[in-house]
Protein backbone atom coordinates (compact mmCIF):
# COMPACT_ATOMS: atom_id res chain seq x y z
CA UNK A 1 0.00 0.00 0.00
CA UNK A 2 1.42 3.36 -0.96
CA UNK A 3 1.03 6.54 1.01
CA UNK A 4 -0.37 9.57 -0.69
CA UNK A 5 1.47 12.80 -1.20
CA UNK A 6 5.18 13.47 -1.24
CA UNK A 7 6.40 10.20 0.37
CA UNK A 8 5.12 7.36 -1.79
CA UNK A 9 7.74 4.85 -0.65
CA UNK A 10 9.80 4.90 2.52
CA UNK A 11 9.35 7.73 4.98
CA UNK A 12 12.20 6.56 7.22
CA UNK A 13 14.94 8.46 5.31
CA UNK A 14 13.10 11.70 6.11
CA UNK A 15 12.90 11.05 9.86
CA UNK A 16 15.23 12.62 12.40
CA UNK A 17 17.40 10.43 14.59
CA UNK A 18 15.04 11.01 17.53
CA UNK A 19 11.96 10.10 15.45
CA UNK A 20 13.65 6.88 14.29
CA UNK A 21 14.64 5.98 17.84
CA UNK A 22 11.09 6.61 19.07
CA UNK A 23 9.51 4.54 16.32
CA UNK A 24 11.95 1.68 16.95
CA UNK A 25 11.07 1.72 20.63
CA UNK A 26 7.34 1.73 19.85
CA UNK A 27 7.38 -0.82 17.02
CA UNK A 28 10.37 -3.11 17.54
CA UNK A 29 10.60 -3.07 21.32
CA UNK A 30 6.81 -2.66 21.74
CA UNK A 31 7.12 0.03 24.41
CA UNK A 32 4.38 2.49 25.31
CA UNK A 33 4.90 6.18 24.67
CA UNK A 34 5.51 6.66 28.40
CA UNK A 35 8.12 3.88 28.48
CA UNK A 36 9.79 5.34 25.37
CA UNK A 37 9.89 8.77 27.05
CA UNK A 38 11.65 7.26 30.05
CA UNK A 39 14.08 5.28 27.87
CA UNK A 40 14.90 8.39 25.80
CA UNK A 41 15.02 10.69 28.87
CA UNK A 42 12.40 12.95 27.29
CA UNK A 43 9.20 14.52 28.57
CA UNK A 44 5.84 13.35 27.29
CA UNK A 45 5.47 16.77 25.66
CA UNK A 46 8.57 16.10 23.57
CA UNK A 47 7.33 12.61 22.71
CA UNK A 48 4.00 14.10 21.56
CA UNK A 49 5.95 16.60 19.43
CA UNK A 50 7.88 13.77 17.74
CA UNK A 51 4.70 11.73 17.27
CA UNK A 52 2.98 14.72 15.67
CA UNK A 53 5.83 15.13 13.20
CA UNK A 54 5.83 11.41 12.37
CA UNK A 55 2.09 11.58 11.68
CA UNK A 56 2.71 14.49 9.30
CA UNK A 57 5.46 12.56 7.49
CA UNK A 58 3.22 9.53 7.03
CA UNK A 59 0.19 11.72 6.37
CA UNK A 60 -1.94 9.62 8.73
CA UNK A 61 -4.38 10.57 11.52
CA UNK A 62 -3.01 8.38 14.32
CA UNK A 63 0.04 6.65 15.72
CA UNK A 64 -1.35 3.15 15.22
CA UNK A 65 -1.42 3.61 11.45
CA UNK A 66 2.04 5.19 11.50
CA UNK A 67 3.40 2.22 13.48
CA UNK A 68 1.89 -0.24 11.00
CA UNK A 69 3.45 1.62 8.08
CA UNK A 70 6.81 1.85 9.87
CA UNK A 71 6.67 -1.88 10.59
CA UNK A 72 5.93 -2.61 6.93
CA UNK A 73 8.90 -0.48 5.87
CA UNK A 74 11.19 -2.40 8.22
CA UNK A 75 9.82 -5.74 7.04
CA UNK A 76 10.24 -4.76 3.40
CA UNK A 77 13.89 -3.94 4.11
CA UNK A 78 14.36 -7.21 6.01
CA UNK A 79 14.96 -5.37 9.28
CA UNK A 80 11.91 -6.68 11.12
CA UNK A 81 11.08 -10.31 11.71
CA UNK A 82 7.32 -10.73 11.81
Amino acid sequence: METTGKHKNSVRPFMTEQQLKLMNLLVVEELTQEEAATQMCLSMGTIRFHVSNVLKLYEVPNLTIACVRYSKELAKEGKLIE
